[in-house]
């Protein structure tokens, strides 16, 4: 990435990127939705991914990058993969496919209103070091 471009100006990109993909799932119940959101999947994942790996590398002290990486690794990919794995099965059964997608677009939804609101924090560049 180039060096002048923002984190989190690429995950708020990845947060719009997800919401049509979410709402290409339930709007597009068919294969081409599948295709169509598998498309967006990796568009999203291609801002995602690198642009936190640099918001952790830009906020958080060089001798706890390690820590930060493992969080991000462990809450941000590990723990939604199991909760994911876990729940998903009884809230298709509950509320169908389609709902479920349509409930996840209000989280995408959520984070880009978070993002809005706390843009001047999180536009602010990295920290040092935390000198312990």
């Amino acid at each position: 990435l180039r060096s002048g471009v923002r984190p989190i100006i690429l995950i708020g990109i990845s947060s719009l990127g997800l919401c049509f993909r979410l709402l290409s799932y339930m709007l597009i119940p068919t294969l081409a939705g599948a295709v169509v959101g598998q498309l967006f999947h990796s568009v999203v994942y291609g801002f995602f991914h690198p642009a936190a790996i640099m918001f952790v590398n830009n906020n958080i002290a060089p001798e706890r990058r390690a820590v930060g990486m493992a969080l991000y690794t462990s809450v941000g990919i590990g723990l939604p993969t199991v909760v994911g794995a876990g729940i998903g099965g009884y809230v298709v059964e509950w509320i169908g496919f389609g709902r479920m997608f349509g409930s996840y677009t209000v989280f995408a939804i959520l984070s880009l209103v978070m993002i809005f609101l706390f843009r001047k924090v999180l536009l602010k560049r990295a920290v040092a070091s935390s000198g312990t």
